[in-house]
């Protein structure tokens, strides 16, 4: 497995195809939730960001990385400008056939050094309550629980973790 930027269209289509992957396997996996998934991702707003990876997170404002099977991309991670020193960890995801296999971590790892590459001092991320192994990665990454750093309604906010 290897790591690698997205720079290309087609590097940014196959991170979008697999964002896409993140929210269904999000729909799934919290089928007794659909509210709160729906809250979070408007679907139109979701669909644009993922329309234009390749001008959001590019450049000093961010960065999306791959990890690639050989030529198959089987998780990805981004990161987007939060203020002059701070950044935001976006869209981890892994493929379930690549669960449990250290490729998450990876990206993380990845992305981190990324991050310092670009001048941030800290990074910042947002999980849910029920994402227990995300939580456990992020922690072992060193990152901790703050409070929330942008706005949701309150009924999201019950169910986040910055």
């Amino acid at each position: 497995m290897r790591i690698v930027e997205a720079t290309s269209p087609e590097d940014f289509d196959r991170a979008a195809d697999l964002m896409r992957e993140f929210l269904e396997w999000t729909r799934v996996r919290f089928r007794d939730m659909p509210e709160v998934v729906d809250a979070y991702y408007d679907l139109d707003a979701w669909e644009r960001e993922l329309n234009n990876l390749g001008s959001h997170y590019t450049g000093a404002n961010g960065s999306v990385l791959l990890a690639m099977d050989g030529d198959d991309p089987v998780g990805c991670v981004a990161l987007i400008r939060f203020d002059e020193s701070i950044c935001e960890m976006k869209r981890l995801y892994v493929s379930d056939r690549n669960h449990r296999g250290g490729v998450g971590r990876t990206l993380c790892a990845a992305l981190l050094d990324r991050g310092r590459e670009l001048g941030f001092r800290r990074m910042r991320l947002e999980t849910g309550d029920l994402q227990v192994e995300a939580q456990a990665l992020y922690r072992s990454l060193g990152f901790r629980d703050i409070d929330p750093y942008r706005y949701h309604p309150q009924h999201l906010i019950d169910h986040m973790i910055c």
